[in-house]
């Protein structure tokens, strides 16, 4: 199993320093995006989190202790001046530059120069992007483009998205109001079928819903906050075609060993606030399907026990525990 850490610090950018809803957006883009096949051989991986530019000098401390950590830079609306020390910083695990808007032509030089090292976009303004904003993203290509919107839109928007060189991995979050509509379908069908759709909600889709999802012939994620499914509702969910990746949160994971394998043979992550889950929990979830099917995040201050550490070195997933930098 492979047990990663993540230093996060509280806050936002664009659209994610106004509401909690967004906020969440942001740790959903990141994470998911570091999910990689479980190890054979227990081992800490860290992953690392800045929410403002960094210094030539801060460079330099950070590379005498970046080995192979993912790390995940956030700048609201960065200039040239503070994407040109990204540059400099040593190669290893992945790389993730997060931004709160679609990126002006004066930035092409410098985040050309960090995708060209393999860096990652995600995009956190809430709005599509413009056929120019399309033709810069061609010019930059990025491994992989993630952006956030907060409202469907109509076909001509994501018919758009075939603009994007085919070599760019797409993924759209929907942080709406609710799952699509009927009068929804025919705009997200109109985006190409190489696009992920990931739908963020508080509730789980019923079967309204999963008749609409089942239209859409894209790949599609779901995100559910602070609910766990009844009976009726992992039925409607082993109905929906297509659905790659599921994730829920809990605070009070007292209760959960029993869905586990009632849950879709896909790949589920199940993240939990607050104390550690108990040994009974986590060896349920780890063994409901193959070791590559699931994750657990563990979203706490605490620090670990030495049982606890053990527990988790034992599990034969991925475990990826949060941490808040201060």
């Amino acid at each position: 199993m492979l047990v990663e850490v993540e230093l996060k610090r509280k806050g936002g950018c664009g659209l994610l320093s106004t509401t909690m809803h967004m906020r969440a957006v942001l740790v959903f883009l990141l994470i998911v995006s570091y999910w990689a096949p479980a190890s054979a051989v227990a081992k800490t991986k860290e992953s690392w989190f800045r929410d403002s530019p960094l210094s030539v000098e801060a460079v330099t401390d950070l590379n005498s202790h970046l080995r192979d950590q993912t790390l995940v830079i956030q700048l609201a609306d960065p200039t040239s001046y503070e994407l040109e020390p990204l540059a400099h910083l040593k190669s290893g695990g992945t790389r993730s530059l997060v931004i709160g808007r679609w990126p002006s032509e004066d930035l092409l030089p410098a985040l050309t120069r960090l995708t060209r090292l393999g860096w990652r976009l995600t995009v956190l303004e809430g709005t599509y992007p413009t056929e120019w904003d399309l033709d810069r993203m061609n010019i930059l290509l990025p491994r992989s483009l993630q952006f956030a919107v907060t409202a469907y839109a109509g076909p001509e928007i994501f018919a758009l998205l075939g603009r994007l060189d085919s070599k760019i991995q797409v993924t759209v979050a929907f942080a709406t109001l609710g799952f699509p509509r009927f009068m929804d379908r025919d705009a997200l069908r109109a985006a190409p079928l190489s696009v992920r759709f990931r739908f963020i909600q508080n509730y789980w889709p019923g079967y309204i819903h999963m008749d609409v999802l089942n239209m859409l012939p894209q790949e599609k994620d779901l995100w559910i906050r602070d609910l766990l499914p009844d009976a009726e509702a992992l039925g409607y969910l082993r109905g929906i075609e297509r659905l790659s990746w599921l994730r829920f949160n809990t605070q009070s994971p007292a209760g959960t060993t029993e869905i586990w394998n009632q849950l879709p043979g896909i790949s589920v992550e199940w993240q939990n606030q607050g104390p550690i889950p108990t040994a009974e929990e986590c060896q349920s979830f780890a063994r409901s399907a193959p070791t590559n099917r699931r994750k657990l995040t563990l979203d706490t201050d605490f620090e670990l026990s030495p049982t606890e550490r053990r527990l988790l070195d034992s599990l034969d997933i991925d475990v990826l525990l949060l941490r808040t930098l201060q």
